[in-house]
């Protein structure tokens, strides 16, 4: 015969502390974990655009050295090295491009598509979306000669570190959903407990009463 919960018990101070208590915890941890996801995605974003500025200048400055030879001999430095290199593109005033840096590394985002789009004097942001959601986050300038230098980097590191981030984030919320269930069932345990034996008599009269109601009974 099936354990038949009575009305009473849910009106006891034990069990609405444990329903309160657990709420509130499982409230509490979302809210913390939506929190923090979205913390972390602020700071590695914070991290990149910091990183993009700083290549943007420091190719600013090899330009106005050494013009456009310069900036491809700093390219060339990296090249052959194991982490992916920062995408630079140089263009004329009409924003043509007169040098990408290892085009093939960039033809899932279609860097011929920024050829002839307008650029403003002062620095600008730009997204290139790719393939699996992939982005392509640059930088762009016009130079004191009026050509158009974009640096940029693809954003897969933090694609990747907030997956991982994601994947914590569900098993520790199994973790402390599991834990909500034993806390509640323990609490009922006490309550049922203090409650003494008229709960289990209250179970049978409820259910010799829907037995009277049967033919079958």
């Amino acid at each position: 015969m099936p354990f038949v919960l009575p009305k009473r018990v849910f009106r006891t101070v034990g069990f609405r502390i444990a329903f309160w208590h657990s709420a509130t915890f499982v409230t509490g941890a979302i809210l913390l974990f939506t929190a923090a996801y979205f913390l972390l995605r602020r700071s590695v974003d914070e991290q990149a655009r910091e990183a993009i500025e700083f290549r943007l200048n420091q190719f600013v400055w090899e330009y106005e050295r050494g013009g456009k030879q310069a900036v491809i001999d700093l390219c060339n430095l990296r090249r052959g090295r194991a982490q992916r290199a920062f995408f630079v593109r140089l263009a004329d005033a009409d924003n043509v491009t007169a040098f990408l840096r290892d085009r093939d590394d960039w033809l899932e985002f279609k860097p011929e598509t920024l050829a002839g789009q307008p650029v403003p004097a002062g620095m600008s942001w730009k997204d290139l979306e790719g393939l699996e959601d992939s982005i392509l986050r640059m930088a762009a300038i016009r130079l004191p000669d009026g050509n158009v230098l974009q640096v940029g980097k693809s954003l897969d590191e933090r694609k990747l570190l907030l997956s991982r981030f994601r994947s914590a984030l569900i098993g520790i919320g199994t973790i402390v959903i599991v834990a909500v269930r034993l806390s509640i069932r323990m609490n009922l345990r006490r309550v049922f407990r203090r409650a003494g034996p008229g709960t289990k008599s209250m179970n049978s009269c409820a259910a010799s009463t829907k037995c009277l109601g049967r033919s079958s009974c």
